[in-house]
Order: structure tokens, then sequence, then C-alpha cells
């Protein structure tokens, strides 16, 4: 059953994520399967950097260099996988992303590295 963020109580006590109004949903590859979805209506903040392309090697599965340099922040004790695809709502638009990086997780929060899907690169 996919994790949904609305019943967790720890979100509110992180100041940080008072100002992810972003939500999330989380998939990922399962073996001889479609993709399961294992969160939903995460809260979040997407952040659009400016930094350098990631390059090939940065993500799994990933064979050509993207040139979008994507974060996502989100609670720290929501498991993400690398290669997962994360679709990520702001206001009426929905950005899908092929696959995330490894995290970087932090006390209160974790930041993913993002492959924006080819449709929109």
């Amino acid at each position: 059953m996919p994790v949904i963020a609305a019943l967790r109580g720890d979100f509110m006590g992180n100041a940080l994520a008072k100002m992810w109004t972003d939500r999330a949903e989380i998939s990922e590859e399962r073996p001889r399967s479609a993709p399961v979805v294992v969160a939903v209506n995460i809260p979040c903040k997407l952040y659009w950097g400016s930094g350098a392309p990631v390059e090939k090697g940065d993500f799994p599965a990933v064979s050509e260099a993207v040139s979008v340099n994507a974060k996502l922040f989100l609670a720290a004790d929501i498991e993400v996988k690398a290669g997962s695809k994360i679709s990520v709502t702001r206001g009426t638009r929905t950005f899908v992303f092929s696959r995330s990086g490894e995290p970087l997780v932090f006390t209160k929060h974790q930041e993913i590295p993002l492959a924006l899907e080819r449709r929109y690169a």
C-alpha cells in the first residue's frame, strides 16, 4: 500500500517542510510487471538548478547526458530507491522524471537528483 503523506505526523514538525507545496508520486520498477506506486501525495519541493547538466553514469539505466539539473527535497523517512520514477505536481502542472539518483539523506530531509523524462528534455 502506498505511503500517504497526509497521515504522517513527522511532516508537521519539520520547519523546512512547511515550504514544500509540491506533491510527489513515487513508482518503482518491478521485474516482469508494471511499475508499482509506492508513495502518493508526498509533500516536497522541486528545485530547478542552474548548475552543470547531469552526466551519464549519474543515474541507473541512463545512457545519455540530461540537460536539466533538477533536485527534489522531501522528508528523510520516505524511502526512495535510486532509479525510481517520480511525478511532481506543482499547481496545475505535473513534471515526470524517468529516474531518480541516489538520495542524500539528512536528519529531517533528503535531496534527490532527478532526470527529466525525455518528452520534456
